[in-house]
């Protein structure tokens, strides 16, 4: 296949037969043609039929493709078709950036060889392809013609129209058949690309308006005149400034500026103007405005001072034209103010169009110092000295007084005589206060020991002072603390005020010799109760006073007493002189009566049974050393705890005795009575027939021993469990008849014996089963 490609570039024009159009390429196939395509080639016989009026629309001549091949052809000679084989027109991709807003037209005109010739034509199957290529992109082909048998177009009737859509950038397309024969040619004509208008141009902005001159801190505006669908881009602003107005929008040909914190120095802002083209923003010619950023004055004010409340000072500034203050001060210079209260003045100074950062001083308010005086002792006694200290302040000076000992700075020592006020001044810098104190002074208190005693020997002596406080007695005494007094002396005793001075004062104690009991007495122990005869040999007394330790008391110098409590008793004696000294004596456990034994025990078991008479007892004495046991068969044992063997020949109760001894000889006795148990027998019959003939006629129990007859129940019941028969007689039995002296029937009774076994409360039940029989 021969490749003809044909590279034509001619400039835009505008279509004569398109109104409004801007031609944007064209390819009619003669020189000068800027559309470049590329072809699969032509024979020069077919090079020569696009030469022909019918083969073309417009010029010379047509584009043509084909006849390079094998096959019939009626041009030539010959005849038969050839292998199918592409004839196609290939237009290289071209550049729409510029229109892409617009919907441009893409026509061409197309046919076969005409007039036709016999065997010429595209037969079925042989169809025109036209496919278009959007940014490199295939879009669906289009048929533009189908095949019949031998159809001939003539390029004259036929136009291929096709728009393509708005934002596509690169476009490129192909049109081709596929045929067999080497006379089926085609041929295309006056190619031509249009659009209804190109891209409006983004415009140029005005120059940009505003101030070119600001100081540090200041916002501005600065603007271009404002364009349709235009998009403005702001740059330039250092770190230290922002942008104040959205940037990048149509609205944004204002722009807002604070320069905040920027150095001073000049700074070139520009902006971009931009229009959007397809999503794309497309950007036009910068403009630029240089700004230049300076400083505000630098301000200076009075340096910080310090006045005392009611002193004024007068506030000034410097490096600025103009100032204005807080604090209610205004714009001016030179200000006289009185704060009460330390107070912070702030000022802005003013020269052009620039203002200074705040600058600020603090006047500080001392008041009148607060001085605070404290004494080591506000109120002191007569003769003694007492410090004063002075704080609040930085120097001192204190009022003169005759009291004052020494002064040293803030403190000075004072000794009063009687109750005096001291003052003081001090002073901050030029700011003074004042202070006063009082010292109080206080007599000796007037402390009385109290009155001089007499007392027994070793007797106990309370002294209490009075007068004062916090009693210190000679001797090593506690005030109101008795203590044993054992020769005369003369005690010495101080005490204090509220506020610490001392006073003494002197008693002086006398002791009298006392009496010494003691006593004697004929016995100390023995079973009681136990009587006993006192004998005192006190010496020096003539009151007694007797405690025996149980309870009991005697004023008689050589009692009696009996004691019937089993414990040893402590026994004192008080003895009173005849001046009223007493002495005590006292012996622990001095009479111990011997304990009284307690008799006890149990028998087991608690019947004697005849058949097997052998007990056993177990011996629960207390305070016992020895036991004697009669056993009521005339024999006796010492054992603690015996076990004894009955004759099996009694029918009457033993009584078992006991005899319990503590080492001493006292004695208990106690007695347990053992019953002698009867063996049960009886004997119950399980038929009987009250039938007259005197033989067998009553149902009766027949009670041998171990039975109390006295405490007797017997008692018959019928098949549906109703008493029918009671006796509590054992001599009399049941004769088949009922206690309602109805005669019962024949059949299976059920009997209850009820009793008490002999010479116990043990109850008992039994029951069984009798027939009767008529």
């Amino acid at each position: 296949m021969q490749v003809v490609r044909v590279f034509i570039l001619i400039s835009f024009f505008f279509s004569t037969f398109l109104s409004a159009q801007i031609a944007l390429e064209f390819q009619g196939g003669e020189p000068g043609d800027t559309w470049v395509y590329n072809s699969t080639g032509a024979s020069s016989v077919a090079q020569a039929e696009a030469l022909l009026a019918p083969n073309k629309k417009t010029g010379t001549k047509s584009l043509v493709v084909g006849g390079n091949t094998s096959g019939g052809s009626c041009i030539e000679g010959g005849s038969g078709n050839g292998p199918s084989t592409l004839r196609e027109f290939t237009f290289t991709s071209i550049d729409l950036s510029s229109s892409t807003n617009y919907v441009r037209t893409l026509t061409f005109s197309w046919g076969n060889r005409f007039p036709e010739c016999v065997g010429t034509g595209w037969d079925a199957g042989e169809d025109l392809i036209f496919t278009p290529y959007h940014d490199g992109v295939a879009q669906a082909p289009i048929t533009l013609a189908s095949g019949a048998t031998n159809a001939t177009f003539s390029i004259a009737a036929n136009q291929a129209t096709y728009s393509i859509p708005t934002c596509v950038q690169f476009f490129y397309f192909t049109v081709g058949i596929m045929t067999n024969r080497k006379d089926e040619l085609l041929f295309i004509d006056d190619v031509r690309l249009t659009t209804p208008s190109l891209n409006q141009t983004v415009p140029v902005p005005s120059a940009i308006v505003g101030a070119t001159s600001v100081c540090v801190g200041e916002s501005q505006t600065i603007s271009v005149n404002a364009n349709p669908a235009t998009f403005y881009m702001w740059s330039g602003l250092p770190a230290s400034a922002s942008f104040t107005t959205p940037n990048g929008t149509l609205t944004s040909n204002s722009m807002g500026i604070n320069w905040g914190t920027t150095p001073p120095g000049s700074y070139t802002i520009s902006v971009t103007p931009t229009m959007q083209y397809c999503g794309v923003m497309q950007a036009g010619v910068a403009k630029s405005i240089t700004i230049t950023v300076g400083t505000g004055p630098l301000v200076t004010v009075t340096p910080p001072s310090t006045i005392c409340v009611g002193e004024s000072i007068v506030l000034s500034a410097s490096g600025a034209t103009t100032y204005t203050w807080d604090n209610g001060l205004g714009v001016g210079n030179g200000f006289s103010v009185a704060p009460t209260v330390t107070t912070t003045y702030n000022v802005v100074g003013n020269s052009g169009n620039c203002i200074s950062s705040p600058a600020s001083v603090t006047v500080t308010v001392v008041a009148a110092p607060a001085i605070s005086l404290v004494a080591s002792e506000s109120t002191i006694c007569l003769n003694e000295t007492a410090t004063i200290t002075a704080s609040g302040a930085t120097t001192y000076t204190w009022g003169a007084n005759p009291s004052i000992v020494s002064t040293n700075g803030n403190t000075i020592t004072v000794n009063p005589s009687v109750n005096t006020t001291f003052s003081v001044q001090g002073a901050i810098g030029t700011c003074v206060g004042t202070e006063q104190i009082t010292i109080s002074v206080e007599s000796a208190p007037i402390i009385n020991a109290g009155s001089d005693v007499s007392v027994c020997s070793n007797a106990p002596v309370t002294l209490v002072a009075s007068g004062g406080s916090n009693y210190q007695w000679s001797q090593g005494i506690q005030n109101g603390i008795p203590f044993l007094a054992t020769s005369s002396q003369t005690y010495s005793v101080s005490g204090t005020s509220p506020n610490g001075c001392v006073g003494s004062d002197e008693v002086v104690v006398t002791v009298v010799p006392g009496p010494v009991p003691s006593f004697e007495s004929n016995q100390q122990t023995g079973c009681f109760p136990l009587t006993v005869d006192f004998t005192s040999t006190s010496v020096g007394g003539n009151e007694f006073q007797w405690n025996f330790g149980d309870g009991t008391t005697s004023v008689m110098q050589n009692p009696s007493h009996t004691f019937t409590l089993q414990n040893c008793h402590t026994v004192s004696l008080t003895i009173t002189s005849i001046n009223g000294c007493q002495a005590t004596l006292t012996l622990q456990d001095y009479v111990c009566p011997d304990e009284q034994p307690v008799a006890a025990f149990s028998v087991n078991p608690g019947e004697l049974d005849l058949a097997n008479p052998t007990v056993g007892i177990v011996n629960m004495s207390s305070n016992a050393a020895s036991y004697l046991w009669d056993f009521g068969d005339q024999t006796t044992s010492t054992a603690v705890n015996p076990s004894h063997t009955f004759p099996a020949t009694s029918a009457l109760n033993y009584i078992i005795k006991l005899w319990a001894f503590s080492e001493g000889g006292c004695v208990d006795s106690t007695f347990v009575i053992l019953p002698i148990t009867e063996e049960e027998i009886f004997y119950i019959p399980n038929v009987f027939t009250p039938d007259g003939n005197e033989l067998n006629q009553v149902f009766q129990p027949v009670i041998t021993s171990g039975i109390d007859v006295f405490k007797y129940n017997l008692r018959i019941f019928n098949r549906w469990g109703e008493l029918i028969f009671e006796t509590l007689d054992p001599k009399i039995g049941w004769d088949g008849v009922s206690t309602a002296g109805t005669i019962v029937p024949d059949g299976i009774y059920t009997w209850q014996i009820i009793y008490n076994r002999k010479n116990s409360d043990d109850r008992k039940s039994i029951e069984g089963f009798v027939t009767l029989v008529r």
